[in-house]
């Protein structure tokens, strides 16, 4: 069996892990509510890489009350539009890791990713250099995203 490494994930899975980053970091924030939290991704796998996270510290599904797993749903939902005709991707991707087992690189605090994908915007860069393309500027597209959520209405 052969595997493939990602040592540029090093700096991600080494940093101090004393405070959330969730919770605390926010030049990344991208929308907030009483119970949802958008942040960029610092480490993302594609540009525009969102993660949609609950204010309330939990692990997996289950222990998230009804209202807030509504919301995070639908903000997903508002999210998808914003990748699809603000970014101009051809696809998204959206998803959960839950626990440190299935590869959360934060199991403490839930988050929900998501991703604008772009036909062939994967390449062999980042196998054989350690080096993660990403063909647009990440400022840019943070201001894009957060100009957006201002007409992100919970209501719809």
């Amino acid at each position: 069996m052969q595997y493939l490494n990602a040592p540029w994930r090093d700096k991600y899975f080494n940093e101090d892990r004393s405070l959330c980053p969730f919770c605390e970091d926010s030049e990344v924030l991208v929308y907030e509510d009483d119970d949802c939290r958008v942040l960029m991704n610092k480490y993302p796998y594609s540009p525009g890489h969102i993660l949609i996270t609950p204010k309330k510290h939990c692990e997996f599904l289950n222990e998230l009350d009804e209202n807030t797993w509504l919301k995070m749903a639908k903000i997903a939902r508002f999210a998808e539009n914003i990748m699809l005709k603000t970014l101009k991707a051809q696809g998204v991707n959206i998803g959960f890791n839950l626990g440190d087992a299935a590869g959360a690189g934060i199991a403490k605090h839930l988050h929900l990713h998501v991703l604008p994908r772009w036909y062939k915007d994967t390449n062999f860069i980042t196998t054989i250099c350690d080096t993660r393309v990403l063909g647009t500027s990440s400022d840019e597209l943070y201001l894009k995203i957060k100009e957006s959520f201002k007409n992100y209405n919970a209501n719809n």
